[in-house]
């Protein structure tokens, strides 16, 4: 690594239900896990499906510096733009929503993260929690 970046994810998540990957990819952008964990090669189709059968993310776009307002603020409308789809899949998987905020940290910058009332608006009507995560790499 070698500048600070940051970006953001929506993961749907359920205890009870199997996700069919693709109804969820004809309907919004997923992100491809790129990683596996010991144990995933037991999948028959690891290495699409490796330990996603019962979550699914959209990934936002990775900052390329410290200030995410913009990473941010386009992921969100692109999440307000596919509202309903979010809703019909959340409803019908009976998935819990989580909005996380990842920063990757190499040196002393102090990143811009920041959510306006819309956002977190929108999170509540989507009944999203909201999560972040810092990785220090100094």
């Amino acid at each position: 690594m070698g500048t600070t970046n940051l970006y953001c994810t929506l993961t749907f998540r359920s205890d009870t239900e199997k996700f069919n990957l693709s109804e969820f990819e004809n309907k919004v952008r997923l992100y491809k896990k790129r990683s596996w964990k010991i144990g995933d090669l037991q999948h028959p189709e690891y290495e699409e499906s490796a330990r996603v059968d019962s979550s699914a993310v959209i990934k936002s776009d990775t900052s390329h510096n410290s200030d995410g307002t913009e990473v941010i603020s386009e992921f969100f409308k692109y999440l307000i733009l596919k509202k309903e789809e979010i809703m019909n899949l959340t409803q019908q998987y009976k998935a819990s929503l989580y909005f996380d905020i990842v920063i990757n940290l190499e040196s002393d910058d102090s990143p811009v993260v920041s959510l306006n009332q819309e956002h977190l608006c929108y999170l509540t009507e989507i009944g999203a929690s909201l999560n972040y995560s810092v990785y220090d790499y100094k």
